[in-house]
């Protein structure tokens, strides 16, 4: 038994460590790749680590998520986790997130370093995870990547055995799998691990972030990390508004569009875009043209019927000038917009106008669509200075076209991989 240092030490990796054992004996469950306690004990020295993830990192349903809990351990954590989305809006949005993080007085010093990396999208989906990977490990070349593989109990497997073994490579190995049944079918095996899930069996409980933070520290203990690390390039970085935290927006808008908090109970803000339609008139920056994503609201009741979606789909036209938009609301209103299945198998669908972009608000992945979760498209290029942007659905919903997020990437166009993803 090794006593690590901190207010918590003892009784986290005590109750994670007896959990873990307890799952492994009575149930000869595989965690992927466990790792050992060190006999000797490095030297404590405080950490700066940042945590990247869904809202199981974010801390949904305890007060103590893991990150907290490494906090409690001495030592420094920037947690970026975000609810209800996936791996592809930090993939795009790292450097406006680092950024604009805030924890009390605290602002973030572009110039830190960080330590280790901890990676967490299993459940919340990995697109773009290639593309994260990539411009973190640029950035901070020297700094441990661990990966933590966790699932839902509502729907099992979260990820495939390939694909997990892809995310073992990219992080060297580093790697946690959460313990978990072999079928959602079996009540005995399911009372089992319900003590290590929350009410909702979504989310992990105390118990189950106890178990995170102890196999993340037994990862730490064993490895190797520089006192001294050098800071690599952004590639340009991004520019990001992310609505759905903040309630803020970086562009004005007008029309049948009105900002809301679409969820009080955990503050989840968005631009909501009615039948009318709206133009959001965006002002770009930078030097060059530049591919522009939203990020927007999905959620199906049957996941695999499209039908079942509670969110609209919609086309979108960008013109840098009042006259190209007008352009485009007589196109739309004469009928000529119209979606017809594609012959390119890289788009499903395409509008019969050019200049349109359509999306179907369904999430990529067809598992992930009964869940409600932000995705990011891109919709069109801006040019620098200002863009209009018409929306308008293609037909009414339950709920409105729900805008969470706008995205500039420039180190995405430079690194040429925004088609590169894990799933």
């Amino acid at each position: 038994m090794v006593l690590l240092k901190g207010k918590h030490g003892f009784i986290a990796l005590v109750v994670g460590i007896f959990l873990a054992n307890l799952l492994f004996s009575e149930q000869n469950l595989s965690i992927g790749r466990q790792m050992q306690v060190n006999e000797k004990q490095k030297p404590f020295r405080a950490l700066n680590i940042l945590t990247l993830g869904g809202s199981i990192t974010w801390g949904a349903q305890v007060t103590d998520p893991y990150p907290t809990l490494l906090q409690f351990e001495g030592h420094n954590v920037t947690n970026l986790a975000v609810r209800g989305h996936g791996s592809d809006y930090p993939a795009r949005c790292i450097y406006s997130m680092l950024h604009d993080y805030r924890d009390g007085s605290k602002q973030f010093d572009p110039d830190e370093s960080f330590d280790v990396v901890i990676l967490e999208f299993s459940v919340n989906g990995m697109i773009h995870f290639d593309l994260l990977l990539r411009r973190l490990k640029d950035r901070y070349p020297d700094a441990l990547f661990i990966y933590v593989d966790l699932n839902s109990l509502i729907n099992l497997p979260a990820l495939r055995d390939s694909e997990l073994t892809k995310i073992v490579d990219s992080v060297d190995g580093n790697f946690f799998s959460f313990p978990k049944p072999k079928s959602l079918d079996n009540p005995n095996e399911m009372k089992f691990f319900e003590r290590l899930y929350a009410n909702d069996k979504h989310h992990l409980n105390d118990r189950g972030h106890s178990i995170v933070t102890s196999n993340v520290l037994q990862i730490i203990s064993k490895a190797n990390i520089p006192d001294r690390h050098t800071l690599g390039s952004w590639h340009g970085g991004d520019t990001c508004n992310s609505i759905f935290q903040t309630g803020r927006t970086l562009f004005d808008f007008s029309g049948d569009a009105t900002l809301q908090e679409f969820d009080t109970n955990k503050h989840q803000f968005a631009i909501d875009v009615g039948s009318g339609g709206a133009v959001l008139t965006y002002s770009y920056n930078g030097e060059q043209d530049a591919d522009l994503l939203l990020g927007y609201m999905t959620k199906c009741v049957d996941g695999h019927d499209p039908r079942s979606s509670l969110y609209p789909p919609v086309v979108i036209k960008i013109s840098q000038t009042k006259e190209g938009i007008q352009t485009a609301v007589k196109e739309f209103e004469s009928g000529d917009v119209r979606v017809t299945p594609s012959e390119n198998n890289r788009a499903k669908y395409v509008v019969d106008v050019d200049g349109w972009t359509y999306l179907d608000s369904l999430y990529k992945r067809i598992i992930r669509r009964i869940h409600h979760q932000s995705q990011t498209s891109v919709i069109g290029v801006v040019k620098p200075g200002i863009n209009f942007i018409y929306v308008r659905l293609m037909k009414e919903t339950e709920n409105p076209f729900r805008i969470t997020s706008t995205v500039v990437c420039e180190a995405c166009w430079r690194l040429n991989q925004e088609s590169t993803q894990i799933m």
